[in-house]
């Protein structure tokens, strides 16, 4: 008997930065669709800025990471993305990389960060997804107010009690595709498909980017 090729997994996402400008990744964190969950802090060895600590609870005080007061475990950017690497690795299916904003924002940051530290990128992630255009296809304008995730949130009844924590958030985003595509009768992964890249195309972006600057990695 044949067998069967194992399915490809998805898997939700999200990072949280000291800024727009992206001095520093402060968390990574992502949940498969099977359930599996990954987090980490990150240590920006700096002090962040009071924007940051406005938006997310984060600040740095005395070599330790916090929020909201208490001291979060946290590790440098090179163990962080080693990590992150080593749990993508153990799945042993080809993994499709979902975030919302991906291309505009997350998966520049990561691929950024990846080939500063000459760190190998997850050889298994064969595709990022976009659920930002996604929605914005499937939600047109006059029906939301915009396509931010607390508000497809609440425009999907999924509880998010704690925006701007990568984990909460990558755990939101799974939950509201779900909660969507189950309204709309669509398939899951169709929906998903709708706004897709392959991981090399960031790669080529992020090395085009380095040499047409003279940067150093």
């Amino acid at each position: 008997m044949a067998i069967e090729p194992l399915k490809s997994l998805y898997i939700f996402a999200d990072i949280e930065t000291d800024s727009l400008q992206v001095n520093k990744i402060l968390q990574i964190a992502a949940i498969a669709e099977t359930g599996e969950q990954f987090n980490i802090h990150l240590n920006p060895k700096a002090e962040l800025p009071l924007s940051c600590t406005n938006i997310t609870g984060l600040y740095f005080h005395k070599g330790n990471l916090y929020k909201n007061g208490r001291q979060v475990p946290s590790v440098s950017i090179q163990k962080g993305l080693r990590d992150f690497r080593k749990w993508i690795l153990n799945f042993p299916n080809s993994v499709h990389l979902v975030f919302h904003n991906a291309f505009s924002f997350d998966i520049r940051i990561i691929v950024k960060q990846f080939l500063k530290f000459n760190i190998k990128f997850p050889e298994n992630i064969l595709e990022i997804h976009d659920t930002l255009p996604s929605f914005r296809k499937k939600i047109k304008e006059n029906e939301i107010k915009d396509h931010r995730l607390a508000t497809l949130a609440e425009h999907t009844k999924v509880e998010l009690n704690n925006a701007h924590d990568a984990l909460a958030d990558s755990i939101a985003l799974k939950e509201i595709c779900i909660s969507f595509t189950k309204s709309q009768n669509l398939d899951l992964h169709e929906f998903l498909n709708l706004y897709k890249k392959p991981t090399e195309h960031f790669f080529k972006l992020e090395q085009e980017r380095i040499k047409k600057n003279g940067e150093k990695r």
